[in-house]
């Protein structure tokens, strides 16, 4: 069977249905994370934005920063691509 098409696969009715690999994690995985990620920030930005500064900024921190989120971009590239 082919797990790289998009969408669930029936067959013959109940005995041949089965989601493919790319819907599972496209509809029941990244779009149900997604939504509450958006929900989450939407929730608490405001609140964020109000808040004082508690801890200045600084070269490493940014470094640090840049370096986690390539690492991470880096995973994501990975695990996206096709074997």
């Amino acid at each position: 069977m082919n797990e790289d098409v998009f969408g669930p696969v029936v067959h013959d009715c109940l005995d041949d249905f089965d989601f493919t690999l790319l819907f599972e994690e496209t509809i029941l995985f990244a779009l149900p994370a997604s939504c509450l990620l958006l929900l989450a920030l939407a929730w608490r930005a405001p609140e964020l934005i109000r808040a004082h500064v508690v801890v200045c900024s600084s070269l490493l921190g940014l470094f640090k920063l840049v370096s986690f989120t390539s690492h991470q971009s880096a995973i994501l590239a990975t695990s996206a691509a096709k074997p």
